[in-house]
């Protein structure tokens, strides 16, 4: 089982990687700077430029894209040609990723020549300020997210994201193969991407770097199969909110199993502890069943409800009763 944090060559983000995807629904245009799309983002955190360009330099954090408002675009078509270029030039003078102006401003031609000569990109957009700077933070949020890799099979039962984890071999993929013929959704089998998006909750998708064999499932002794092609579009989903990890092992392995469910194991992946249950199999168990029947479980704790407090409250009041009667 493979959990490492994304190494510097995946966790490549650039401005491109935002304009490429984004470009419609934004309402993007690119006007400057088209050599520095290749500009690597590091932050998910996005600056209004306004003090900068007044001057005060002391705190600026040239990794952050920077956005243009009203306010700032107002500053600066106050200024003379000559104030303006001053101005222009202390931004462009840092390396910042890219520079995005809001509302569909009209952008200043000192911009177009600077975000050229320093390929810095220069986006104008149409959506208002504040839009566009929420729209890029919670894009960049996601994109670079904490990410590790696990092997296992991850399966949406009844609105829960089930990670299924195990040895090779024990049975995962066959379980989650019982599972989307009872009408569940596949998310991803083999290879599952895990991100933290956002913070303190964890998204699973397929990690395969080829699109079109994510939705496959290989089991042993038949061949790998396409979830998508035999059992249509609705049995298949791009990612999912990992609720609960089930752990399937040999019974010879089981040990002492906890039987009341007042203990809950807990598995920690990318500092997030997510609910874990261990599986015991035996033949004749019927995983896919339980499986279903610990998400219902899982729901009713979400609620407030767990039988197993309910019993243990009934068992200390018997033993409470025997003592004042004695």
């Amino acid at each position: 089982m493979r959990k490492n944090f994304q190494t510097e060559e995946d966790n490549i983000f650039t401005v491109n990687s935002i304009y490429s995807v984004k470009k419609d629904e934004w309402n993007l245009n690119l006007v400057a700077g088209k050599q520095g799309l290749s500009n690597r983002i590091k932050t998910d955190e996005v600056n209004r430029p306004g003090l900068l360009l007044s001057g005060f330099e002391k705190y600026f954090v040239a990794e952050r894209i920077q956005v243009i408002g009203n306010a700032e675009w107002a500053f600066l078509n106050s200024l003379s040609e000559t104030k303006r270029e001053e101005s222009l030039a202390r931004l462009f003078s840092y390396k910042i990723p890219a520079l995005f102006v809001a509302r569909g401003l009209k952008v200043f031609e000192e911009m177009i020549v600077m975000g050229d000569e320093k390929k810095i990109p220069v986006i104008v957009s149409k959506l208002p300020t504040q839009e566009l700077i929420k729209n890029l933070a919670d894009f960049l949020a996601y994109k670079l997210a904490p990410t590790t890799y696990l092997h296992g099979t991850l399966v949406d039962v009844y609105g829960v994201g089930v990670l299924i984890i195990g040895k090779s071999g024990i049975g995962k993929s066959e379980c989650a193969l019982d599972l989307v013929r009872k009408g569940h959704i596949l998310i991803a089998d083999d290879l599952i991407k895990i991100i933290e998006y956002p913070k303190g909750r964890l998204r699973g998708m397929s990690g395969s770097e080829r699109e079109e064999l994510k939705y496959y499932i290989e089991i042993r002794g038949v061949g790998l199969l396409d979830v998508f092609a035999l059992f249509g579009s609705r049995a298949v989903e791009e990612e999912k909110e990992i609720g609960v990890v089930v752990e399937l092992i040999p019974w010879e392995e089981a040990g002492r199993i906890e039987r009341t469910g007042l203990i809950l194991n807990k598995m920690r992946i990318l500092d997030v502890d997510v609910n874990k249950l261990v599986l015991p199999l035996v033949p004749g168990k019927h995983i896919s069943t339980i499986i279903e029947t610990i998400v219902m479980d899982y729901k009713l704790k979400e609620r407030g409800y767990s039988c197993a407090d309910i019993i243990e409250k009934l068992i200390v009041d018997k033993n409470e009763d025997k003592e004042t009667s004695t």
